[in-house]
């Protein structure tokens, strides 16, 4: 079905605007943590953020040029999970044993958490306003984004609080690298 672009350009360009000012939160939140465990996380929240928003440029063009959505079945998008067990087990056990309580990282992680809070309710707001199935579908792709950005934002506020503690807490990863 197709939508009046005008309509349909807006709403992919507020969503442009919000994707890039939380990139650009998220790099120097990155720069800014002194954790590596919450630098690594805010570089991968701002790589998904770029990733939003070369999917959201795509769309915009299609629109402009045709009129209609393009479609994430065609494109084979798909969203992806931060392997946070991963990133842990690669930090070195000298970068471990620094690990403490990071007051700069909390107050970044609220931030973001209302970011995404607020993206999760824009995108959800977007897709009952879209008549169009790709765009609809577009905009539940990016809620569910948000969603389990909220998730990896929340285990990192946990881990932020109590670090060693949390770390020992993974799946009995303990702070020697050595699962129990």
């Amino acid at each position: 079905m197709k939508e009046k672009p005008v309509k349909a350009l807006g709403i992919i360009r507020d969503a442009l605007e919000f994707e890039d000012e939380g990139q650009r939160f998220y790099v120097r939140s990155a720069e800014t943590t002194g954790d590596p465990l919450g630098q690594e996380m805010f570089r991968f929240l701002a790589s998904e953020e770029l990733k939003h928003i070369e999917k959201l440029q795509s769309v915009e063009q299609k629109l402009m040029k045709d009129g209609i959505w393009e479609s994430l079945a065609e494109k084979g998008i798909a969203a992806e999970r931060w392997d946070i067990k991963s990133v842990v087990r690669g930090l070195s056990q000298e970068v471990r044993s620094q690990i403490g309580p990071d007051t700069s990282g909390r107050k970044a992680l609220e931030i973001a958490e209302e970011m995404e809070r607020r993206g999760k309710a824009f995108y959800e707001s977007a897709r009952r306003r879209v008549r169009d199935e790709a765009g609809r579908e577009l905009f539940a792709f990016l809620e569910r984004e948000e969603e389990e950005h909220l998730r990896l934002i929340s285990a990192t506020r946990e881990y932020f609080e109590n670090p060693k503690g949390w770390l020992e807490s993974v799946e009995g990863f303990d702070l020697s690298g050595d699962a129990e």
